[in-house]
């Protein structure tokens, strides 16, 4: 078995980075989250979008894109594209650790390790946002 790959802190601050660009191009991100995924041994980073709930995963992805590109411009961006999973504000693992937990709307950097909810075990996440009322499809309260 390989060693656990671990987050460093280039690739916190650049999904933090990440999540403040897509919200300066007028990208809602309710969600956003780096989840450990133990079976690959590799690190992803959830961003939860209202526009993929309305719209589609493909638009998310473009909107990501584009503000990777922007930032690459600037800085050196230490994250691929294939590490970052654009998903609906409806998507289990956003939901499921939402029956746990929940911020504010600013953005933060809580840990969470080896911890159930509901009978599943979150291995390891960081979560820069859950914030609660994003998450509610259109029409429901």
């Amino acid at each position: 078995m390989s060693a656990r790959v671990l987050l460093d802190e280039a690739r916190i601050a650049a999904g933090e980075t990440l999540v403040r660009r897509l919200e300066e191009r007028g990208c809602a991100v309710p969600a956003a989250m780096w989840a450990y995924e133990s079976d690959i041994n590799e690190w992803r980073l959830y961003l939860a979008m209202p526009l993929i709930y309305n719209s589609s995963p493909a638009a998310g992805a473009e909107q990501i894109s584009q503000a990777i590109a922007s930032l690459r411009s600037q800085e050196d961006f230490p994250v691929a594209r294939a590490e970052i999973t654009p998903v609906g504000i409806d998507h289990a693992a956003v939901t499921l650790i939402a029956a746990a937990i929940g911020t504010g709307p600013a953005l933060s950097r809580l840990r969470i390790q080896d911890t159930k909810v509901n009978g599943t075990l979150i291995e390891d996440v960081l979560i820069y946002r859950l914030y609660k009322p994003g998450l509610q499809p259109p029409g429901r309260k």
